[in-house]
């Protein structure tokens, strides 16, 4: 009965549809300056004109994952998308409601509850966003974010269960002039619970193609 439903899972996420990203390197090729881990990747199966690799992370079971598209949106029109919290709900794939509890200027919070299909709980967690540029002239827009500490965390009346673990980079460069965007996306996540660990890799994998997809479509409309 496990395989059954974890096979059925794979079917509800879509995990079929994945397929190799074969113009990839096998190694990812990172600009200089970028706060992504650079040793240890691998390539792993990819959406169309999207490479993406998977790293161990020290003390984890979950690989760290990162993906690498070029997209027809320039980079402040993606950057706004993406810092767009309030309303990941309406474009975001799995995120049935997100708010932002504090802003600061220098950092956000954000709570973010994801739902899934079939037998899988739903997950939530509140991460701490900060925002910024690095390079000369501002050549990339990166936003960063990790799990707020306990204490500033939202815990949501319907229940649910928290991610255990939920850190990532956003970096974007300008392509061809600033009318089209480099992403980067780098995101290391722990669901919790009962999950085998080969499902949340697998889903993990498919979900972020499917992150920056969604990315892509909300900056060219």
């Amino acid at each position: 009965m496990l395989w059954a439903a974890a096979f059925m899972l794979v079917l509800a996420l879509g995990l079929t549809d994945t397929a190799r990203a074969r113009d990839c390197p096998q190694q990812p090729v990172l600009p200089a300056g970028t706060k992504v881990p650079a040793d240890g990747w691998q390539a792993v199966d990819g959406g169309e004109g999207i490479c993406v690799y998977n790293r161990r992370v020290p003390g984890s079971p979950i690989h760290a994952v990162l993906a690498r598209a070029v997209i027809d949106a320039a980079p402040q029109r993606a950057f706004a998308v993406i810092g767009d919290y309030a309303h990941y709900a309406e474009f975001m794939p799995y995120v049935r409601e997100s708010r932002v509890l504090s802003d600061t200027g220098a950092t956000r919070r954000v709570f973010l509850a994801l739902d899934f299909p079939l037998f899988i709980s739903d997950r939530y967690s509140t991460i701490e966003l900060s925002e910024g540029s690095g390079e000369v002239g501002q050549a990339v827009q990166r936003i960063e974010w990790t799990l707020a500490a306990a204490g500033d965390a939202f815990v949501p009346a319907d229940g649910g269960e928290p991610l255990r673990v939920n850190d990532g980079i956003w970096e974007l460069r300008a392509q061809d002039g600033g009318r089209r965007t480099d992403v980067l996306y780098y995101v290391h996540t722990d669901p919790g619970g009962y999950l085998p660990t080969w499902i949340v890799e697998l889903a993990n994998n498919v979900a972020v193609p499917r992150v920056i997809g969604a990315v892509a479509q909300r900056a060219a409309h």
